[in-house]
């Protein structure tokens, strides 16, 4: 076949894909719908009903998941984790999966994922529109609900798979040189891997307490004795007062006696060369 009728022939199929895809949505919306049953889930937050799921809308995206075991259902996931604004704006959106609520939360933090999730293990309602069969036979796809006049109505469903119109991942391999080559989608990929620097714990440190220092003193020597002031030099003692002595009573002598001479010893005679 010449390039340019093959080029022409795969326009024509690539517009009858779409135009297919936009009447297969058309004729499943013009199924009778079936009303069902407000099933019982479980969230983080205790049981919630299929009612209250739809929250302000009036209409419900629900995703069969087949849990965290399942990497195909997680990639899935992935995508539906950057559409998610959008399709809240339509309509509200939840996935429901096998897994306990504590392992969903834990799993959906792991991935990032911002959309609700409740649990279905304790319910019949995977079962009940044929996304499960037997005890542990979980299958993936997508229903959706109207809520009308208080009543939940099935309005249609979709089986999930490689090549679907509700992951894009295979349709981008698809084009590639070798096609998808066996190539099986993964949790983690060493090409896209983030090398993040070990997170250091930080330890809750202590307030110091500051503790008073003993301050170790040194035998100081005892001061010196203050030297005691020498002694105040005693004065002399004051000599008395020369006093001219008394004239001695002179014994009454009669004055027809004439008294007696004092013996007065003479000055010693010093001769002058």
């Amino acid at each position: 076949m010449k390039p340019k009728k093959l080029a022409k022939k795969l326009a024509n199929w690539e517009e009858r894909i779409v135009w297919q895809h936009k009447k297969l949505a058309k004729l499943k919306r013009k199924l009778p719908r079936k009303v069902v049953e407000d099933y019982t889930f479980q969230s983080p937050d205790g049981p919630v009903k299929l009612s209250a799921l739809f929250g302000k809308q009036k209409e419900l995206i629900v995703v069969h998941n087949m849990g965290a075991a399942c990497p195909y259902c997680t990639m899935w996931a992935d995508g539906f984790n950057g559409i998610y604004p959008h399709l809240a704006d339509r309509a509200a959106f939840v996935v429901v999966s096998p897994d306990a609520p504590a392992a969903q939360k834990k799993f959906a933090e792991g991935r990032g994922w911002r959309f609700p999730m409740v649990s279905g293990r304790k319910s019949d309602f995977s079962e009940s529109l044929g996304f499960k069969e037997g005890k542990d036979d979980w299958w993936p796809g997508v229903s959706t609900f109207q809520l009308s006049y208080g009543k939940i109505q099935h309005v249609a469903s979709a089986p999930f798979g490689p090549f679907d119109p509700f992951c894009g991942v295979w349709h981008f391999i698809a084009l590639l040189g070798k096609g998808v080559n066996n190539w099986q989608p993964k949790y983690r990929y060493a090409a896209t891997a983030s090398k993040k620097p070990a997170r250091k714990v930080k330890r809750a440190v202590k307030p110091k307490v500051k503790q008073k220092r003993k301050v170790t003193r040194k035998a100081q020597p005892k001061p010196a004795a203050k030297p005691k002031p020498a002694p105040k030099p005693q004065r002399a003692p004051r000599r008395a007062a020369r006093v001219a002595p008394r004239a001695l009573p002179v014994a009454a002598v009669p004055s027809n006696t004439a008294p007696s001479p004092v013996n007065i010893p003479a000055a010693p005679v010093v001769s002058v060369q």
